[in-house]
């Protein structure tokens, strides 16, 4: 007989993706995504802006799946690391700064390239400024944080601007909290999903070692308390290594 523990934890996981897909039907494409039709929805956006793939409708999507997780990683942010000042990366619509800020962190700041995302950070007051991570140049208020953030976003750019990505977030923090969706995890317009690896030797050559206990940690807590599953399942901690001689902030 198989473990009983682990089979209601499965069910619990998948009653939870069903009610999500109820909810929010859009989401069918990342939980379970049809490669087929996936591929057809992909080639129509090739010719769209940025503006016109990630629109309303996306940003709508990801306020209401975000909204639970939110919470849950912003309390493990601060239990872990005592943070006075947080970047986001790709920050969407603000809503883990949003939470960031009503737990007590003194400095939230965000960089944000969508027209929409930018809109639902500014009716939350927060200060987010416009910002193509693949071709503008990293803003000085934005450096010596003491944690940037960047969750979901690095499948969403082009694979050629894979390390000039990492290379602006390391230039941010020492400590940088990061996800971004493996292959065939599925979004509105993935262009570069990897497996974790990926960006663990991406980071690695840097000087940034990935904290694999506070990982995974996370992971175990943030599946336990509802999190969506693409923070669960991709979430990874890196932290400069002191020994490396390598200072990207330099």
């Amino acid at each position: 007989m198989g473990d009983p523990t682990g089979m209601l934890s499965k069910l619990h996981t998948l009653l939870r993706i069903m009610g999500t897909l109820i909810r929010h039907p859009y989401s069918i494409k990342r939980v379970l995504p049809d490669e087929e039709s996936a591929k057809s929805e992909q080639d129509g956006m090739e010719h769209l802006t940025h503006d016109e793939i990630y629109d309303g409708g996306y940003f709508q999507y990801v306020e209401l799946t975000t909204r639970q997780s939110a919470d849950v990683i912003a309390n493990s942010i601060i239990e872990t690391f005592h943070p006075s000042s947080v970047v986001d990366v790709a920050c969407g619509t603000g809503i883990l700064l949003d939470r960031l800020r009503t737990k007590g962190v003194q400095q939230v700041k965000g960089l944000e390239f969508a027209k929409e995302g930018l809109k639902l950070c500014h009716m939350r007051q927060l200060e987010v400024k416009k910002f193509d991570v693949e071709n503008d140049h990293l803003p000085q208020e934005m450096g010596n944080a003491d944690v940037v953030i960047s969750m979901e976003a690095g499948h969403q750019l082009h694979e050629e601007s894979a390390d000039r990505y990492v290379d602006l977030l390391c230039q941010i923090a020492d400590v940088v909290i990061f996800s971004s969706a493996t292959p065939g995890q599925g979004d509105r317009y993935p262009r570069n999903e990897q497996h974790h690896q990926y960006w663990i030797e991406k980071f690695g050559e840097r000087g940034y070692q990935i904290d694999g206990e506070t990982t995974l940690q996370w992971r175990t807590k943030w599946q336990a308390h509802g999190t969506e599953p693409w923070f669960y399942r991709n979430a990874m901690i890196f932290r400069r290594d002191s020994k490396s001689g390598l200072d990207m902030k330099a």
